[in-house]
């Protein structure tokens, strides 16, 4: 037997030839010297090994560049590797090389299997994966080292002068120009589509403002109307004057807010400093969904003067 080392690429390549004695039945005849008479072992070529395959003794098989023989009958048996052990099963018949490429952590790899690495050649020796070749000198043997680095050559002579490239990109956006005259007004749009709900989230704001003097009887009211209606009656809240504000009502007067699905009245000021109370649909012939009614249960024979900000979000 023998062996073939080539290098190039920083791998090393080999190869093995095994000449049979008949091309027809594959069949090799071995008659040991001074053994007349005693019936020669017969080797059956069997070509490429498979796991899936049941040997017998004497058969012959490649695997990663080298032939094997079989000891005795087996089956999945991989020749030549080394943990499990499949000595027993088979022995080298003529010896080669398997190269297999860049090393990758996740392949197993068997005997005799040649990789590269940092470029460098390194063969198997034990079966294994996931072991760094230049980290695990039992494991792997460095075949052919990567080459040093060359001296820097001397500078050659200057060439002639290139064809003229292509043209260039564009360049960058110059600076924006001075703003124009204006044009001449365009004609009015249609009307946009009117809504008879307020969206959801969505808030009106406006200003309550009520003087005069009382004397008996109904106590007057203003009165608070939505642009839109909405979906569900809000609940109502009265902020006094200089009031803080409340998880329902964060704003003020001067920025009026309201939570989803509440009624904000923010009192700039209140004359008798008496409550002022906001009414939705409690028999005053109002509905919530459309306004709120101010009034306060000021005394008899007063001035009064009210005024402020509200703000309705819609639930």
């Amino acid at each position: 037997m023998r062996r073939i080392l080539r290098a190039g690429a920083g791998a090393v390549l080999a190869g093995m030839c095994l000449t049979m004695a008949s091309a027809h039945d594959a069949r090799a005849e071995a008659l040991p010297a001074g053994a007349a008479g005693v019936k020669p072992a017969v080797l059956m070529a069997r070509g490429a090994w498979s796991a899936t395959t049941a040997y017998n003794a004497d058969d012959l098989v490649t695997a990663r560049g080298s032939t094997w023989r079989a000891k005795i009958a087996n089956t999945g048996k991989v020749p030549g590797q080394t943990n499990p052990s499949s000595a027993s099963y088979w022995e080298l018949f003529a010896g080669g090389f398997n190269p297999l490429g860049a090393w990758v952590s996740t392949t197993k790899y068997q005997p005799d299997d040649l990789v590269t690495y940092l470029g460098s050649t390194w063969r198997a020796k034990l079966t294994n994966s996931n072991a760094q070749p230049n980290t695990h000198p039992g494991t792997w043997e460095q075949m052919a080292a990567k080459g040093d680095k060359g001296d820097i050559g001397a500078t050659g002579p200057q060439g002639m002068t290139g064809p003229a490239g292509p043209k260039g990109a564009t360049g960058a956006k110059g600076a924006t120009g001075a703003q124009g005259p204006t044009g001449p007004q365009g004609p009015q749009g249609d009307a946009g589509p009117l809504v008879d709900t307020l969206p959801s989230g969505k808030t009106l704001r406006g200003i309550y403002t009520f003087a005069g003097h009382y004397t008996s009887g109904y106590r007057p009211f203003y009165g608070i109307s939505y642009q839109f209606g909405l979906a569900s009656v809000p609940t109502p809240n009265v902020i006094a004057v200089s009031g803080a504000a409340t998880a329902a009502c964060p704003g003020s007067r001067h920025n009026p807010q309201a939570a989803p699905g509440n009624l904000c009245i923010y009192q700039g000021y209140n004359s008798g400093n008496t409550t002022l109370i906001a009414y939705q649909d409690t028999g005053l012939s109002i509905d919530g969904h459309y306004g709120a009614a101010l009034f306060s249960l000021m005394p008899a024979n007063s001035d009064y003067e009210f005024d402020g900000t509200w703000a309705v979000t819609a639930p």
